[in-house]
């Protein structure tokens, strides 16, 4: 389905309709916590989380077959470390906040001595949203009022009404043990009853609904269809932005999508003036292994990179569900990077 089709739908419905949509809380502050939770769990994002887990085993996340295919995964370009550098910039331009313990996690300072200073600059509504995030994590993060609540109304099934924090879970995340409903995560997929798109499907759902579900399943993988798309509409988030708790699944890279809907385009344009620099900063503020996870990159930078004239990154995306094909997805690499003339 074209997202411009989508787009058209939205722009097409009456004025009022749109006055309400704002009016119901589509203000900044409601976009930082919706958008700033959705972005904290890009692809790329997952995919480092399932490797550098010190259990990978865990049965909930399905990526642990993925493991040994990337146990020599390399980071991406690093320069030769420069101590003297260790006091610029230890904030990435702004993107960290002040008052944080440096030795628990040390990459989060110790990165700049790797690699080379970025060029881009954040924006400073970029930066206000990112504090005011953080205030929102403490205020509703794991083992506060507001999570317990929302949990136990998570473990009793039944409809809720509004609530102080809503929360985005990723499919593929590690969650604790006792988490509600993780035992159907595994069963979630296209054809799932609890999926948004089969909901609408079937006129279980609606945006004037009240109370609304403690939960709801949004498939937008790869193999979504129309009615999983709509997400994308200002319509349907009405409704979306009411549910509690929003277990996703995506192989996608969706922000460009956001662009398209009214309610986010401005707020996103201040947020990211250049549209092409949104990895960047977002990689930049979320990307900090553990300290466990940073001694093995350094280790095997100093080993293997440090000296090397030219470094090439390479990223390889596979949705093989069984043991994979790596030899042969191995030896397309190298016929690539030879072929092409990356290596010598």
């Amino acid at each position: 389905m074209d997202l411009n089709l989508l787009r058209r739908r939205s722009l097409f419905s009456s004025k009022s309709s749109r006055s309400s949509s704002r009016s119901s809380g589509f203000d900044a502050m409601r976009f930082t916590k919706s958008l700033a939770s959705f972005l904290m769990a890009l692809p790329i994002l997952i995919m480092l989380t399932m490797i550098f887990r010190h259990n990978p085993s865990d049965s909930l996340t399905g990526f642990a077959y993925a493991i040994p295919f990337f146990t020599n995964v390399t980071t991406p370009p690093l320069l030769e470390v420069d101590v003297s550098q260790s006091t610029k910039d230890k904030l990435l331009g702004g993107h960290l906040a002040t008052g944080f313990d440096e030795h628990s996690c040390l990459s989060r300072h110790e990165s700049i001595l790797y690699r080379k200073i970025s060029p881009y600059q954040p924006s400073p509504h970029l930066l206000s949203k990112l504090r005011k995030y953080e205030d929102l994590q403490k205020r509703c993060g794991p083992n506060t009022q507001s999570y317990n609540k929302t949990v136990e109304q998570l473990k009793s099934g039944g409809s809720v009404g509004s609530t102080d924090c809503k929360y985005v879970v990723w499919k593929s995340w590690f969650l604790p043990l006792d988490f509600p409903i993780t035992n159907k995560f595994n069963s979630f997929g296209p054809k799932s009853l609890e999926s948004y798109g089969n909901m609408l499907k079937n006129n279980l759902i609606k945006a004037s609904m009240e109370p609304v579900p403690p939960y709801l399943y949004l498939h937008l993988a790869h193999d979504y269809d129309d009615q999983d798309k709509l997400f994308f509409c200002d319509d349907d988030q009405a409704l979306l932005k009411k549910v509690p708790w929003l277990i996703v699944r995506t192989d996608n890279y969706f922000v460009p999508s956001l662009f398209l809907m009214p309610s986010f385009e401005h707020e996103l344009s201040m947020l990211f003036p250049d549209k092409e620099t949104i990895f960047h900063h977002l990689g930049r503020y979320l990307f900090h292994p553990s300290n466990h996870v940073w001694g093995l990159i350094t280790r095997y930078y100093k080993a293997y990179l440090a000296k090397a004239d030219e470094k090439v990154g390479i990223q390889v995306r596979i949705f093989d569900e069984g043991p994979g094909p790596y030899q042969y997805v191995k030896n397309q690499i190298s016929a690539c990077t030879l072929g092409e003339k990356l290596l010598p």
